[in-house]
């Protein structure tokens, strides 16, 4: 009998080891992203498509290139090359004519992952064109979800303690963010700029929804997009807010702010929604709107819903 459950746990082990790795990067994968472009040359939508293309050899290794274009039209802004060994992802630096590691789904809790560990000079997929002194984050917790039946692994992360310095960052401006297998992180693929004021943010991301031919469509449940995943996947523009809601004072320092030629007679609710997705859900009176919580310093997608089923949008950042 004890033969027979060494056998048993021999083979179980072995299936686990064996097991092949996710594949990140089919052919035809597609990742969408809202962007503020006022500072992107050359591109001025709001919506970015991330699109697997083809297979190219790269410095002996086989990777996949991705298209950068936008969500409608045939625009194309840049390409990046990625490459994929088990469970670790790794974009191809141009200007270093090198690979680094930009995700590792074998990390442990607590583990750093450096994708720069010295000053480098972003490609153009990142989106942002400084040079940066680097760029790291740390694993807080690792766990899984199921997307039309696949279980993916996923990775809650934050930013490390630059010390004063502007690194580049993997969650936008806050604390932390979630990754996912195949998808990346949840506000863009290759991470953000560290901004400190709005003024100086190179651009803003959410991420949108993603779709391939294996697990079929992702979507973002928090992101309330002027672009819907349904038919932007047929390059199709659609107006889904029907707003842009203006407010003052923003960015925000205390725990309240007014709207700006605004009927609230027809309000259904006001909410909050960070990066993490964690609503808030806000008081009002007349114009005044206040924060019933003691909210970190980060930028946040204001919602306001009519009775009507009208939504009206805005970036709003605390400090």
């Amino acid at each position: 009998m004890k033969h027979l459950q060494l056998i048993l746990f021999c083979l179980i082990f072995n299936f686990a080891k064996g097991q092949t790795p996710t594949e990140w990067f089919p052919i035809g994968a597609e990742w969408y992203y809202n962007i503020s472009p006022s500072k992107m040359k050359n591109f001025s939508q709001n919506c970015i498509k991330l699109t697997v293309s083809n297979d190219t050899n790269i410095l002996n290794r086989v990777c996949k290139t991705i298209n950068f274009g936008s969500c409608i039209g045939d625009t194309l802004l840049t390409k990046a090359i990625l490459y994929q060994n088990g469970d670790t992802i790794f974009y191809f630096n141009e200007l270093l004519n090198d690979f680094f590691i930009l995700y590792n789904f074998n990390a442990n809790v607590g583990d750093t992952i450096w994708v720069h560990k010295n000053n480098f000079q972003p490609n153009i997929s990142f989106l942002g064109f400084r040079e940066m002194p680097k760029f790291a984050y740390v694993i807080n917790k690792v766990d899984s979800l199921i997307v039309n039946g696949t279980v993916l692994k996923t990775q809650k992360i934050s930013n490390i303690n630059d010390g004063g310095f502007c690194y580049w960052k993997m969650a936008f401006n806050v604390d932390t963010t979630n990754v996912i297998e195949k998808i990346g992180s949840m506000t863009y693929f290759f991470g953000h700029f560290c901004a400190i004021l709005v003024s100086d943010i190179d651009f803003v991301s959410a991420f949108i929804c993603y779709n391939d031919p294996i697990v079929g469509e992702f979507k973002n449940p928090y992101v309330v997009s002027e672009f819907s995943c349904d038919e932007v996947s047929n390059a199709t523009f659609v107006h889904s807010l029907k707003n842009i809601i203006q407010v003052y004072p923003n960015p925000i320092s205390g725990n309240e702010f007014y709207f700006k030629e605004m009927n609230t007679g027809n309000i259904k609710n006001i909410k909050l929604i960070s990066s993490l997705g964690e609503v808030y859900f806000l008081n009002y009176e007349d114009n005044r709107v206040s924060i019933p919580y003691n909210l970190p310093t980060s930028i946040y997608s204001l919602i306001v819903e009519n009775l009507n089923g009208t939504f009206y949008f805005q970036k709003i950042s605390k400090f």
